[in-house]
């Protein structure tokens, strides 16, 4: 069953892989495909610039007119196609450039990974000097015990000869014997020694294609996922040199000079309708009325009127504050013509967290604040709204009817984007006003939100340690923490003392987890203890389902060890059971303090002690590695094999090992540096 569900997983990945993969490049090819519409569409006007100044020539009402329209209608032609050439070359020499520095990080990447692929093979090739180094000293042990059994079969001869003087036919058979015996050794030596110097040929062999496999592919991996993600970004490089060139391209087409029809003026002139205000001197009278009669002017104005009413400027109030904002990212999203829903499996697990957050974050406004009750959902596609004055009207849509609020999915790539758009969403729905951030009621709702939010946040880094529990003198209140027992007792004291005590009530360390917390050894620590609880779990889940009603997390352990080759003491009994009793408010700073330094004191011998214990196993472990790479030669093929799985199962505990041994010198540093510290503010505070 295990086999069957592992292909079907594969191919569903594979699936939803292909289909990211198609949908992005299809976007890809949508950039291209809008830069040639927008080169046919200029060259299209060009041509009917062209059209209509021939058209031109051929109407005679008034000639110096048709000439001169003709002339304004051939430089239009002009002017469009000297700028769709220059905005076309203009491109094609960004994209060159984007083109040329993604070949020269080609180019740095190959060299990087030749340059990797020779380290390895100099490695490699060392790890077989020292082998065959290893191997010949070995062959000349062999070759000293050879000789000094030769030598005591020459000396046993020689008494044998002693005790059979005078009888020559004994001594005749006893040097026939000796030369056979001697013969019949040398040649077992040489089979042993050629056999032993192929199985090992074969061994280092063997281990030399496994690691370099497995150094190929992590290097070839790295490279992999490096070219992905610089293709990628050159990409959208160069996707948004195409979309920015066509919406030019389009732009110029819209907006460029469109002359009319001469019989319009000569109409116009006879409606009387082409009386113009005197103009001062030196103004060409035909020019201006060519000017205010032509549809850039007309188009100019119109513009004109809709910003004044889209902004709605008055009189006296003059500004940014009139000004719609919107948000970066929310600028660069599109609106689509219906809501799509996005299935919550669909995304990773650490967006899956951010979104739970936000559902959380709904819940405890709505608790506290009373805010609407509202159903919180994703989705990769929203549909046009009225939201105009709102700073994230591309990012959220509400469905009044069912209270549903939907959030783009892009959102959840960090959570204070995502919590900050639903405070911003719920305080729009409370107040029923999803259009304007100016409104006095939503900006109260809103900061009401934020309030809550970051005293929510303030709390919950607040810590439940021996001394903080010491502050509030032991006992506290049921469901509350040391900190929120401070303000509600309200107590007061100087600046000095309120000091040194916020280190106990709230974590104040400012530090970045993906740093500290989530580094490569970290991990890889953590994975191998999960492995090994696991094995735990499993084995004891076997010998309980056997009957096995006796074993206990103390035998399962022991065997555990024992199958791993590590030393158990025998003395070691179970950890005795710590009994919590009340503790008493403390008196005076010092003891506050002496507090902290004795907890500090605790935690550094608990570090010590698991550095001891862990230094220990790895010299175990590194002497059972010893001890199955000096397997005597002369032991059977399955015996050898046993000892090489032996040995590269120490060899991954060495490695588990030698990682958690760095992590807990940092740790053992780090607490050092905290208990120094303490020791220092004691001193100056007494």
């Amino acid at each position: 069953m295990r086999n069957f569900h592992h292909p079907q997983k594969q191919l569903a990945e594979f699936d939803r892989g292909s289909a990211q993969k198609i949908e992005q490049a299809v976007k890809d090819c949508l950039h291209a495909l809008e830069v040639k519409q927008a080169q046919a569409r200029l060259s299209l006007k060009e041509k009917q610039l062209q059209e209509l100044a021939e058209a031109m020539r051929d109407l005679s009402p008034e000639e110096a007119l048709v000439q001169q329209y003709t002339e304004l209608a051939e430089k239009a032609a002009a002017d469009a196609q000297k700028f769709r050439e220059t905005k076309v070359a203009q491109m094609q020499g960004e994209l060159d450039s984007i083109k040329a520095e993604k070949k020269r990080r080609d180019d740095a990447r190959r060299a990087k990974m030749e340059q990797e692929v020779a380290a390895l093979e100099a490695e490699l090739e060392n790890d077989r000097i020292r082998e065959e180094e290893r191997e010949r000293k070995r062959q000349l042990e062999k070759q000293r015990a050879k000789e000094q059994q030769k030598e005591e079969a020459e000396r046993r001869l020689q008494q044998e000869l002693q005790h059979s003087e005078g009888n020559e036919a004994a001594k005749e058979k006893l040097l026939q014997e000796h030369n056979e015996n001697m013969k019949r050794f040398e040649g077992n030596f040489q089979k042993d020694q050629q056999r032993n110097a192929e199985r090992i040929k074969a061994r280092l062999e063997a281990r030399k294609q496994k690691k370099q496999q497995q150094e190929m592919a992590r290097i070839q991996g790295d490279i992999r996922n490096q070219t992905d993600i610089d293709e990628r970004r050159t990409q959208d490089q160069m996707n948004l040199i195409q979309q920015k060139g066509a919406s030019e391209l389009n732009q110029n087409s819209v907006n460029s000079w469109r002359p009319e029809n001469p019989g319009d003026w000569a109409q116009r002139k006879e409606d009387g309708l082409d009386d113009k205000p005197d103009l001062p001197e030196g103004v060409n009278q035909a020019m201006y009325s060519a000017l205010m009669a032509s549809p850039f002017f007309t188009d100019l104005k119109e513009i004109e009127e809709m910003l004044k009413d889209t902004l709605g400027f008055k009189d006296g109030v003059k500004g940014a504050v009139n000004d719609p904002f919107i948000d970066l990212k929310d600028a660069q999203w599109i609106l689509g013509s219906e809501i799509t829903p996005l299935d919550i499996d669909s995304i990773s697990p650490s967006q899956f967290i951010v979104y739970r957050f936000g559902v959380f974050i709904t819940r405890l406004l709505r608790m506290t604040l009373r805010m609407p009750d509202v159903t919180l959902l994703l989705a990769s596609s929203l549909p046009q709204n009225d939201y105009k004055r709102n700073m994230f009207r591309h990012s959220f849509f509400y469905q009044h009817a069912k209270k549903i609020l939907f959030v783009r999915h892009e959102r959840l790539d960090s959570v204070g984007e995502f919590v900050m758009v639903i405070v911003h969403c719920l305080a729009h729905i409370k107040v029923n006003d999803l259009t304007d951030d100016t409104n006095p009621y939503f900006l109260r709702e809103f900061f009401k939100g934020m309030k809550m939010i970051c005293q929510d946040m303030f709390f919950s880094r607040a810590k439940v340690t021996q001394g903080s529990r010491a502050l509030v003198g032991g006992m506290m209140p049921k469901g509350k923490r040391p900190l929120e027992a401070i303000f509600k007792q309200g107590k007061g004291g100087n600046e000095k003392a309120a000091a040194a005590v916020v280190t106990e009530l709230i974590d104040t360390r400012v530090k970045h987890t993906d740093k500290e917390d989530f580094t490569k050894e970290n991990i890889k620590e953590r994975i191998t203890d999960e492995q090994a609880a696991s094995s735990k779990a499993r084995l004891r889940e076997y010998m309980v389902s056997h009957g096995g009603f006796k074993s206990t997390s103390d035998f399962v352990e022991t065997r555990l060890k024992e199958l791993r080759g590590t030393k158990t003491p025998g003395d070691e009994g179970r950890r005795p059971t710590i009994h919590i009793t009340a503790i008493s408010s403390l008196r005076s700073q010092r003891e506050l303090f002496d507090l902290q330094i004795t907890q500090t004191n605790t935690q550094l011998d608990q570090l010590n002690s698991q550095l001891a214990k862990s230094m220990q196993d790895l010299q175990d472990a590194r002497e059972g590695i010893k001890r199955a790479e000096e397997e005597p030669s002369a032991a059977g093929t399955a015996q050898h094999g046993e000892g090489e799985k032996s040995a590269e199962v120490l060899r991954m505990q060495a490695s588990a090992l030698d990682m958690k041994i760095t992590n807990l010198t940092k740790k053992v540093d780090q607490v050092e540096a905290e208990l120094v510290k303490k020791r220092k503010e004691r001193d100056a505070a007494s």
